[in-house]
């Protein structure tokens, strides 16, 4: 499915996804398919994979920030998930590191929160990276209109059970047994 994100869409140069670039509204190419992987752009960069490495574009196709992850994540509040030496952190649009990796898994900040996992605890971080909000669930999302879903599994091989916390981290809807 084509997806635009500000103004362009990642797509394949062909069937075997031998390359991948970004075409505008009009199907031309405004970056060549010179990556093995791509994401959306979002606040002006896309995150791009060259010779097994993660790093971000602009909208002109400039590197901006070398490839050197493991993983990386679009940006969003101007931070940006990335993975080295097995753990997750965030960079800022310049590429520095603000928050380093120290997390087993790492979302996208949503109005101020990250959610995070780092061994048995699991939560949201603010974007100094302190853990402001621990809870006990399964299962994360991000904070949209102030509230996220969690998801909580009460038994082994039974579906996971879905309740939604506030920003303080009080359930307004509990899972249910």
């Amino acid at each position: 499915r084509l997806e635009f994100h500000e103004g362009l869409a990642l797509v394949a140069k062909d069937f075997r996804r031998t390359g991948w670039g970004y075409i505008d509204q009009q199907g031309e190419y405004v970056i060549e398919p010179k990556f093995s992987d791509g994401g959306d752009f979002q606040e002006g960069l896309a995150n791009i994979r060259l010779d097994g490495k993660w790093g971000y574009i602009d909208r002109a196709g400039r590197l901006v920030i070398a490839p050197q992850f493991q993983q990386a994540s679009h940006f969003s509040e101007g931070y940006a998930s990335i993975m080295l030496n097995e753990k997750f952190g965030y960079i800022d649009k310049s590429g520095n590191i603000v928050i380093p990796p120290q997390f087993d898994s790492a979302g996208s900040f949503s109005e101020g929160f990250a959610p995070v996992k780092q061994g048995a605890k699991i939560g949201y971080i603010n974007q100094d990276g302190k853990l402001v909000l621990a809870i006990e669930a399964d299962e994360y999302e991000e904070f949209s209109g102030g509230i996220a879903q969690v998801s909580v599994r009460y038994k082994t091989n039974y579906p996971m059970k879905i309740g939604y916390i506030d920003t303080k981290g009080r359930y307004i809807w509990r899972p249910r047994v």
